[in-house]
């Protein structure tokens, strides 16, 4: 989970959002889905939040410093940040060790069609995430050229992300997050009936590439 936590300098708990204005990409969104499981964490009821529908990250986060939002969560944020009136209450990760934000979805049918294709793409991902971790000063490079942000403010979402250890350096799926997120799911309603996660995870693929890219450890 890559989020941070954003608030007004008036919260300093999730028991202070009892009243406010918090920001979400949409109904069963991720940002959504997020909330949710921080407020059950901590049995507060989610109808004491006004949940409002305000779009993606930057429409989340430009609401917040206007003053139009009491909270959301989001990735890094150089902006919030280096706000006065703002202030990061916690990193998710660290309250939801086991949240899962992304994993790649395909097609029974296509595993067999397109299987060599797949593997491409997943060993491609796994060397960019190794890459991304081993050679911090070119990785900062190559993003520069695709990303408008100043060189700072690229140094700190990539300090943040190794904070986080958002890149998947084996491109594993380990069953105890998609339990997690499964039973969240069902908890908060989001989810109607449970799947059989053997039937929904396939490591073929992914223990194939392994043999030759071999697996390793995520960086301290």
């Amino acid at each position: 989970m890559h989020f941070a936590f954003y608030a007004t300098r008036d919260i300093n708990s999730l028991n202070d959002l009892t009243g406010k204005r918090f920001a979400i990409s949409g109904v069963g969104g991720l940002p959504h889905l997020v909330i949710l499981a921080l407020l059950k964490q901590q049995e507060i009821d989610p109808d004491k939040l006004q949940m409002l529908v305000v779009g993606g990250q930057l429409a989340r986060l430009k609401a917040l410093i206007a003053g139009k939002i009491d909270a959301t969560v989001g990735e890094e944020s150089p902006e919030v940040e280096a706000d006065p009136k703002l202030h990061r209450l916690f990193i998710v990760r660290d309250r939801l060790p086991l949240y899962l934000s992304q994993a790649i979805a395909v097609y029974p049918a296509t595993l067999k069609t397109k299987a060599d294709a797949i593997a491409k793409f997943q060993r491609s991902l796994i060397r960019a995430a190794r890459f991304a971790y081993q050679d911090k000063k070119e990785f900062l490079k190559l993003a520069s050229k695709h990303l408008a942000r100043s060189e700072k403010d690229l140094e700190s979402i990539y300090d943040f992300y190794v904070r986080v250890q958002h890149w998947s350096v084996n491109g594993d799926v380990p069953l105890d997050r998609i339990r997690y997120m499964q039973e969240l799911g069902m908890a908060t309603k989001i989810q109607k009936q449970p799947v059989d996660l053997k039937k929904l995870i396939d490591t073929q693929s992914i223990d194939r590439i392994l043999v030759q890219e071999k697996r390793v450890a995520l960086p301290n």
